[in-house]
């Protein structure tokens, strides 16, 4: 692509993005809505052929990687048809860059978010004429068909279980130093599974490996033998599906004496859809209901940096804010 003069400060991200246009990738760009630079860029990137482009319009903060997050990674999972066939996507998210970079720290550093993905090729923003780095996360993602998989005839009876029962996994999955059979998903929480041949396995090197990855990436591992898979695939689906039901109990957020509400309060806390007004004097319990209601929100899958609660003083905001600590629940104090 020829650069004009006048955006001389284009040519180092374009050449990145004619990188990425040869292979597999994404990129993720943090868009600062204040820099022309950011404008004209974006520009650029929408007329270029063969790319790809995704907008998030919601800012990604450090007080935040549970929500908008989300968003984020969601859409780079949603992108694995047009990376499996060469076709290379971009993703720009209104975020100003200092932001971007703090959120770094948490969300896009060593955490498991991207290296489950493995699809965040670079992952930069601009400032004026340099390329910011923020995370180096080049991952070889291979695509195979069904008749190209390299799986062992164990690893395929597995496979062939997991594809009847409707479960979404990913095949050699690179886990830092590690490579699993199997990275199995379901509602965003995901668990290793391994073949095992007996033969092929040290009791030992696996327990030292399956707790580094569970430390580290914060993944439990399941260990199914070759025997096992022969004769009782059907269990070891079970015991997989029993395992995403422990993780997302443990996942779930408390509730604050919800048994001892009474039917009125019970009912704004479970109410599922619209608004809902709750009129009650001065030590009715309102705040107990609005915080079993930020429970029950986050519970059935609203994300954090998408609940917002006002308190009308400064002792109402204190109380309210140790309560939903007391009960473990994220709060940022400001907005972004």
């Amino acid at each position: 692509m020829v650069v004009p003069k006048q955006k001389e400060f284009l040519k180092p991200i374009l050449s990145i993005i004619d990188r990425l246009k040869s292979g597999k990738g994404i990129a993720i760009f943090g868009f600062d809505e204040n820099s022309e630079e950011s404008k004209t860029f974006l520009e650029e990137i929408k007329s270029v052929d063969g790319l790809v482009h995704f907008e998030i319009p919601e800012y990604i903060s450090k007080y935040n990687d549970e929500g908008t997050i989300h968003g984020l990674l969601e859409r780079v999972e949603n992108s694995f048809s047009l990376i499996q066939n060469h076709q290379p996507v971009f993703i720009s998210v209104k975020t100003p860059l200092d932001k971007l970079e703090n959120a770094n720290v948490d969300i896009f550093g060593d955490g498991p978010k991207v290296e489950q993905l493995c699809l965040a090729d670079l992952l930069f923003s601009i400032s004026k004429t340099d390329v910011l780095v923020i995370n180096n996360a080049v991952n070889n993602f291979s695509c195979f068909s069904d008749s190209e998989i390299p799986l062992t005839p164990i690893e395929k009876l597995l496979f062939d279980e997991m594809k009847k029962a409707n479960l979404h996994f990913e095949i050699q999955k690179k886990i830092g130093k590690y490579t699993a059979d199997f990275l199995v998903n379901k509602s965003k929480l995901s668990i290793v599974v391994e073949a095992d041949g007996a033969e092929f396995h040290d009791k030992d090197k696996d327990a030292k490996r399956d707790n580094e990855i569970r430390e580290t990436f914060k993944l439990d591992t399941l260990r199914f033998s070759g025997s096992r898979i022969y004769h009782d695939s059907e269990g070891c689906i079970q015991e997989i599906l029993n395992k995403f039901d422990k993780i997302s109990k443990e996942k779930e957020f408390e509730y604050e004496d919800f048994q001892q509400l009474d039917k009125s309060q019970k009912k704004p806390v479970q109410h599922k859809h619209g608004h809902v007004r709750v009129l009650a004097p001065a030590g009715s319990g309102k705040t107990k209901v609005l915080v079993n209601r930020i429970s029950h929100l986050l519970n059935s899958g609203v994300q954090p940096g998408s609940i917002i609660t006002i308190a009308f003083n400064r002792k109402a905001f204190q109380q309210l804010q140790d309560r939903l600590n007391q009960l473990n629940i994220p709060v940022s104090t400001s907005l972004t």
